[in-house]
């Protein structure tokens, strides 16, 4: 089955969909039909493209208007999908020449009992109000086609968006312009809304001094005239990929050591066993605590291989290039954790001492050595380092809890962005998963979904997250139920020492987030 969209004749010009054939065309004049298909793909690149949903059911009415490649102007309207076009027309300078009357003129209205489902025609019989269409209108000046303007009404928008197009015909060519934002959806009021003050509890990093570990006491070291055990890099801390109790407490503080072994001997030896131990601060008074060990090789940064069995170290006569890496192992149990860190937790003190010893066949102690594992400063997000991490863009909103338990800080930062010429609200935090956008459609999707429930508060999807030990980030849309609108954003983060909650006012200017 062929579907015809338009007739012309063979000089290109087209014929109205109204018009009589027999009073426009003469005895042997031909004409040509054009399938819809072909007509339908040379309608691919809107100027503009206005897109409204219906928040009931998340049904997206659209409607785009641009240049063909064979300078036309095209308008198309659809429903549901942005496949499922329910109207299309192409004009060339010809067919606009017709609109010479100065002022606005209708083209076309679409109301919902033409292109609605079934079940949706219902509703709306029941509740004409809620009765959604599309009207394209030309506006006139001079005696020619300047402005388009193209109106979308869902049956949960409060009015209809109407957005501008200009047009212009410059050498037998149409040329769009500036499109505009004439109406939004929701009707503006004039109404200053009051916040709550701002609540910060619990201490914050920058109030928390670290304090330098105590030396462990004096002793004589165990040296070897024949094994000589040197230190070969820094200590590089580390901890457990995740807690290690289902609480979301307790992990394990890791230590790896490297060493450069030399045997001075004429004979092979072996060394059966490495202990290594830590001098915990947490012991009243401080001790040295052994500590889980294992040795291995160091492949490279933060790259081991290890011998889970021990089975010790053979050193063959005069060998001079032996390196062993020792594994260091500390139970945290009851310790808070959030995420895996390089670095040693703050109960340990600062710096970290760990105590290494070798032994040889008989089980006699040949050489220990003490090295320290000293922390870098704790990594924490600040506005300013957010704001770089987000092209050097300055943030609209930024609010942070530190955890000292835990050596984490949790935050939220609010920045203006643009995506496709739609401008919107960009929300980051310390999760990236948790990161979430909002163009004014989804600020007006919340106050919908709000006025349905009857919720002056309702919750954003994200962020919204639950850290491994108690901490957790929550964000609300704060709805003015009368005039449905969400007026401000709300957002509560928690810690294991701390709690801080503050409010976003939402841009008064509801074109800078559409």
């Amino acid at each position: 089955m062929v579907r015809i969209a338009e007739l012309r004749t063979v000089d290109g010009y087209i014929l109205d969909s109204s018009a009589q054939v027999g009073d426009l065309l003469r005895d042997n004049d031909a004409i040509e039909a054009v399938d819809y298909n072909e007509w339908k793909s040379l309608c691919q690149s809107p100027v503009l493209d206005s897109r409204q949903t219906d928040f009931r059911n998340d049904n997206l009415y659209w409607a785009r208007v641009g240049n063909t490649q064979n300078n036309k102007l095209f308008i198309q309207l659809g429903y549901k999908a942005l496949t499922n076009m329910i109207w299309l027309v192409l004009y060339d300078v010809e067919s606009l020449s017709h609109f010479s009357n100065n002022g606005k003129q209708l083209v076309v209205r679409r109301e919902g009992n033409s292109f609605l489902d079934d079940d949706d025609e219902k509703i709306i019989e029941e509740n004409p109000s809620l009765n959604p269409f599309f009207e394209i209108h030309f506006v006139v000046k001079r005696g020619a086609v300047q402005e388009i303007h193209v109106s979308i009404k869902t049956p949960t928008d409060q009015q209809a968006t109407i957005h501008s197009l200009d047009l212009n015909i410059k050498n037998n060519k149409i040329v769009l312009g500036e499109k505009r934002l004439v109406q939004s959806s929701t009707i503006e009021y004039e109404k200053e809304y009051t916040l709550p003050d701002p609540i910060k509890e619990g201490k914050s990093f920058d109030e928390i001094k670290q304090v330098e570990s105590p030396a462990p006491p004096k002793e004589q070291p165990q040296i070897s005239q024949f094994i000589v055990v040197e230190v070969q890099d820094q200590v590089q801390p580390d901890q457990s990929r995740q807690a290690t109790n289902p609480n979301g407490r307790g992990f394990k503080n890791i230590f790896y050591s490297n060493f450069h072994i030399i045997n001075k001997t004429d004979n092979d030896f072996i060394i059966s066993k490495v202990e290594s131990e830590i001098f915990d601060i947490r012991e009243n008074p401080p001790a040295w605590k052994s500590g889980h060990t294992l040795i291995g090789n160091k492949n490279g940064y933060y790259h081991y291989s290890w011998d889970q069995r021990n089975t010790g170290i053979v050193l063959r006569t005069n060998d001079l290039n032996k390196y062993v890496a020792v594994r260091t192992e500390v139970d945290l149990n009851d310790v808070p954790y959030y995420e895996q860190q390089r670095r040693a937790h703050h109960v340990l003190g600062d710096p970290v001492r760990i105590r290494v010893r070798f032994f040889d066949k008989d089980s006699r102690e040949i050489t220990s050595l003490i090295v320290e594992s000293k922390n870098e400063e704790l990594a924490l997000a600040t506005r300013s380092s957010v704001e770089k991490k987000y092209e050097n863009r300055k943030s609209e909103f930024f609010l942070d809890c530190d955890d000292l338990e835990a050596e984490a800080r949790l935050y939220v930062a609010i920045f203006k962005g643009k995506h496709n010429e739609s401008e919107r609200l960009e929300i980051y935090c310390q999760e990236q998963n948790n990161n979430m956008w909002l163009y004014k459609s989804n600020l007006n999707k919340l106050a919908f979904e709000a006025l349905q429930k009857k919720m002056e508060e309702i919750p954003l999807e994200k962020p919204n997250f639950k850290g491994p030990s108690g901490q957790s980030v929550k964000g609300w849309a704060l709805v003015d139920l009368t005039n449905r609108s969400v007026y401000a954003l709300k957002f509560e983060l928690i810690t294991n020492t701390g709690r801080a909650l503050s409010y976003y006012p939402v841009p008064r200017d509801r074109k800078s987030v559409v």
